[in-house]
């Protein structure tokens, strides 16, 4: 069952405690039931005869991990924000569990989170030391109140204290624990593993190099490619394939490097400065969708048989909206009588949050997408306009609306790799939504909107600076915003 936990009176009212001798609709005795909040995914409840409480439930390496973190309206969960805070760190503890590099090391995170909530503390993350022959995590020794900081310290600076360091600041910061800092420490940690516990003077500009080209040659770009050239596919003529990923990686080492430099003058500048990257290889390049492109492109998507899909990629190419942002909106978000959405954690976390107007045909599609659901998933929509069910069968939103499709041959049977394994291709016109974006950005332009409105549709950063008139007009009504959608 789905609910949505707002406070402790309404979670009383709406979770009733179990009641002795109560049996299901197969007739077997009920001894708990849980809830599962519609915000945030892993946050539950458990209720029983006497009591409610709160979890944090996620899957790490193939089983699922459920944490207590404490009774309603007891330390510390003593209100609705306090759990869900709680749960939330925890679930990111566990994602980080998912991802590590043997199941002892998993084990032990999940051991030490669940040690620290026993505890009555919060699971934020503490600066850990990988033992790399039996992979214990041990806890690093505090500093002594009042001792003189060693000024050889930065010599043994490793990477994993600088990650620390850098997160931290990016907390400072105000960037999202899920969208931005977990996905850095966890690229981090899967690509440059043997460095964590390097110290961060040892790792050398040919280091910096090798890595670049391990990570391209593990991306899963590279191995695509190499799949489409073994089929006797065309290949893209871009850049090499995992250069982005390799780019983004080094750069976030780099970034790390930076952060440890603040705090430790003496450090030199990083090694990744070194590499010549070559003018073809950049973060992103632009790709709008040409007008004489359109016909075809709203023809391929109109042809999705899944309907929820389908309109997804017509929202996000008439809203202009990230990816993860059109596909985790709820219909709380919808204001229909104001004819507007709000976006309460987008890219960039929740001091970024923004509610912008639409168009009266995406109005029409999320009221369809309302009346709808129902029939298109079967089951509830757990309160997202876009949804779908995980590998566990629970409701969740559309992570990724990139279409892919299964090659078939001339006998019109699917192709089949080496190994037997059926082969996947992206869609060749709806395999990057971000592309549905870049179009919006373009018909904004050619259209004659504004330029500062269109940063505000597409939730860009604002001019910063010495443009006073540009900071005045951040308040734009809502009226014209909507004129110019």
């Amino acid at each position: 069952m789905r609910v949505e936990f707002t406070s402790k009176k309404q979670v009383e009212s709406e979770c009733p405690l179990v009641v002795k001798g109560e049996v299901d609709e197969k007739g077997r005795e009920v001894r708990q039931r849980i809830y599962w909040d519609t915000k945030d995914s892993g946050f539950g409840l458990v209720v029983g005869q006497k009591t409610r409480t709160f979890v944090a439930e996620w899957t790490v390496r193939g089983r699922a991990v459920r944490i207590a973190l404490g009774r309603l309206g007891e330390v510390p969960t003593q209100n609705i924000e306090q759990a869900r805070a709680l749960a939330q760190e925890a679930v990111v503890e566990m994602r980080r569990a998912h991802r590590a590099a043997s199941p002892q090391e998993a084990d032990a995170i999940v051991a030490a989170l669940k040690a620290r909530l026993a505890g009555g503390k919060s699971p934020v993350r503490t600066k850990v030391r990988r033992d790399s022959s039996r992979f214990a995590y041990t806890v690093a020794p505090s500093p002594t109140p009042g001792q003189t900081p060693d000024p050889e310290a930065w010599r043994l600076v490793t990477l994993r204290q600088a990650l620390d360091e850098h997160t931290a600041r990016m907390r400072d910061d105000g960037c999202s624990e899920v969208n931005s800092i977990q996905p850095l420490r966890d690229a981090m940690e899967r690509h440059l593993p043997d460095w964590m516990d390097r110290a961060l003077v040892t790792i050398t500009p040919d280091d910096c190099l090798q890595a670049r080209r391990r990570i391209e040659a593990s991306s899963a770009t590279h191995k695509r490619y190499a799949k489409r050239a073994e089929l006797g596919l065309d290949i893209p003529d871009r850049s090499p394939p995992g250069a982005h990923l390799a780019k983004g990686v080094l750069a976030n080492f780099g970034a790390c490097w930076n952060s440890a430099r603040i705090k430790f003058p003496a450090l030199p500048e990083h090694p990744v400065r070194g590499i010549r990257w070559g003018k073809k290889i950049r973060i992103h390049r632009a790709e709008p969708i040409a007008w004489a492109e359109m016909p075809a492109w709203w023809k391929a998507a109109e042809a999705i048989a899944n309907p929820i899909r389908r309109d997804l990629h017509l929202f996000i190419m008439l809203t202009g909206l990230r990816n993860t942002d059109a596909g985790s909106v709820r219909f709380s978000d919808v204001n229909f009588e104001e004819g507007t959405i709000h976006r309460p954690n987008p890219k960039g976390g929740a001091s970024k949050r923004f509610t912008i107007p639409v168009s009266a045909f995406v109005l029409a599609l999320l009221e369809r997408r309302q009346r709808e659901n129902g029939r298109d998933l079967p089951g509830d929509d757990g309160g997202f306009v876009f949804p779908t069910h995980d590998t566990k069968g629970r409701v969740a939103p559309i992570e990724d609306a990139a279409q892919d499709y299964y090659l078939k041959g001339e006998d019109g049977k699917v192709v089949r790799d080496q190994r037997g394994n059926p082969v996947k291709v992206p869609h060749p016109i709806l395999r990057s939504p971000h592309r549905w974006r870049e179009t919006y950005s373009v018909a904004c332009l050619e259209t004659g909107v504004p330029h500062l409105v269109t940063k505000m549709l597409m939730n860009h950063a604002a001019p910063e600076g010495k443009d006073i008139t540009a900071g005045y007009q951040q308040g734009l009504s809502m009226e014209f915003k909507r004129e110019c959608t």
